[in-house]
């Protein structure tokens, strides 16, 4: 199914501050983008788009004293099925365990294992061990906390939630996931956009979502505890141990949020870009309008007019030509970011392992007119 996902946010700051927003989705999902990555900056500036080990995209930028718009759009491709459902799986014992699963089996800003391992123990321990257990622990959490948005605070913990027996999705998920951690079942937060892809429209607003997954016998399976329903359309942002590590605006000054909105819809059937093979030469004389990030160039590119790539203002395209580093155009892993400019036909790629050899030299994109 082919996705139309995007956000506006509207931050007001006192005085000039450094924002991080986390919003493009995942790099393991680069493949599956079918236009642009469009990104709106009002006033007009420049940001820059990082990515962390986790594989996490962040928009960086310093916002301006009064109000700051940022909005995102893009198109992306993802299956129409759901994700796998396996009664079978069985848990990978703790000796056995992976050793970069060991940390998410730790307590973590908002999932606070030890003020709720008696209540985990004494609830689910009886369960049979494996799917059937997260999959019980998801319906629990799913009957007994309510959905609510009056009842969001900045520092809900899972124990919180617990107490009020409401929340919202992020809630869900943290307490879902601290009762894995207990019962020795590693557990990892996600959030993304999802909406209401697959599913009839609710009264609530479209909104960021979040889910997790948890490592059973040799691999990682999604799990939902605030649908408990398998769901199709899921489109990942990022993930971390819980949302402290994946919020979806930072800020590193005072700042109000006084716009939000999030749209995750159907898009249009036909695609803007359409995967080319591996193989085939890239003409970058021609229109990128047929042709997806599955075959750039291992040396540097000329863009479609001629000029070089370079790295762009946000502001001033009438700027001379400015190389970017070599090392930045060599092909050093299937994960490519990259942006096209349609009022320039410029194209830059970079690949995520050439970024993290010089992660000082960021790309900064303005935003596609």
């Amino acid at each position: 199914m082919l996705l139309a996902i995007g956000c506006r946010l509207e931050i007001r700051c006192p005085a000039a501050t450094p924002l991080l927003a986390l919003v493009h989705p995942h790099t393991s999902l680069l493949l599956e983008l079918r236009s642009p990555e469009q990104v709106r900056l009002s006033p007009d500036r420049t940001y820059e788009l990082l990515i962390d080990s986790a594989g996490n995209r962040w928009s960086r930028l310093i916002a301006s004293a009064g109000v700051t718009i940022f909005s995102y759009k893009a198109r992306i491709e993802q299956s129409s099925s759901c994700g796998p459902v396996v009664p079978t799986a069985t848990p990978c014992p703790v000796e056995v365990l992976p050793v970069d699963t060991y940390p998410l089996l730790n307590p973590s800003p908002y999932c606070d294992t030890a003020a709720l391992m008696t209540f985990a123990w004494d609830t689910f321990a009886a369960v049979t061990a494996g799917w059937g257990q997260v999959q019980a622990i998801c319906a629990w959490v799913h009957e007994h906390i309510r959905f609510d948005y009056d009842a969001v605070t900045p520092e809900k913990s899972a124990s919180d939630t617990l107490r009020d027996r409401a929340g919202v999705c992020r809630d869900f998920a943290h307490l879902a996931i601290t009762f894995c951690r207990c019962l020795n079942i590693p557990a990892r937060y996600f959030t993304g956009y999802l909406g209401y892809t697959g599913i009839p429209l609710g009264e609530a607003p479209v909104d960021f979502s979040a889910w997790f997954e948890v490592f059973l016998e040799n691999r990682w399976l999604i799990f939902d505890a605030r649908h408990n329903i398998p769901r199709c359309g899921r489109v990942l942002i990022a993930r971390g141990r819980d949302a402290a590590d994946v919020p979806f605006l930072r800020s590193f000054g005072e700042h109000e949020l006084v716009g939000f909105a999030v749209t995750t819809e159907l898009a249009a059937a036909t695609p803007l870009l359409t995967r080319v093979d591996r193989a085939e030469p890239l003409d970058l004389s021609r229109s990128a309008q047929n042709h997806s990030t599955s075959a750039w160039p291992t040396t540097r590119a000329a863009a479609a007019d001629g000029r070089s790539p370079r790295w762009c203002s946000s502001s001033d395209w009438g700027e001379g030509p400015q190389p970017a580093p070599t090392s930045c155009w060599r092909r050093a892993s299937s994960a490519f970011f990259w942006a096209r400019c349609t009022d320039k036909a410029l194209i830059c790629s970079c690949s995520a392992a050439a970024r993290s050899e010089r992660p000082s030299r960021m790309v900064s994109l303005r935003a596609v007119a």
